[in-house]
This record gives structure tokens, C-alpha cells and sequence, in this order.
């Protein structure tokens, strides 16, 4: 499913428009990506929670070269569902 299509289930259960729900959806996603980016966490009660996660350096191996290469720490974005009733 993508955004558009989200956002037509979204308009068809909620009765708004379609330009609405659109805008609704959009705004949902512009704040989830905010909150992210300054390091909250984000919980949705009976779907699940939104968080970033900082990757520690690494050395890996480039098949290629054949040579060690070391990466340096990243953030991620990490999702834990939840299940309801659980």
C-alpha cells in the first residue's frame, strides 16, 4: 500500500475528502519524521513505536577491493510492532 492509497481508505472511513485525507496522512508522516530526527520516540498505541537507534563503528570487508574498511556510526530508524491483546 502507498501513500495514496492509504489516504483514500482514510478518506472512505472518515468522510472526508480525498484532498483532506491526503493532507491528513502527509501531515501525519511530516510529524512522525520530525519527532525522529530529534531523537524522540514515538508510540502508537495497538501499532507500535517509532525509534532511533545509533549504530556503533564496524570494520567490514569489501569483497571486491578485498580490502577492511571501517564504517563509521549511523542512526537508524528502528519499528517494533505491537499486537493487540498481547
Amino acid at each position: 500500500m502507498n501513500k495514496r492509497e492509504l489516504s483514500l481508505l482514510v478518506a472512505d472511513r472518515t468522510g472526508l475528502s480525498k484532498g483532506e485525507a491526503l493532507k491528513a496522512v502527509q501531515a501525519t508522516i511530516d510529524c512522525i519524521t520530525e519527532a525522529l530526527q530529534t531523537g524522540q520516540r514515538i508510540t502508537l498505541m495497538g501499532f507500535g513505536a517509532f525509534f532511533s537507534y545509533e549504530l556503533p563503528p564496524r570494520v567490514t570487508y569489501n569483497l571486491y577491493t578485498k580490502e577492511r574498511e571501517q564504517l563509521e556510526s549511523r542512526k537508524v530508524i528502528k519499528f517494533r510492532p505491537t499486537f493487540p491483546g498481547k
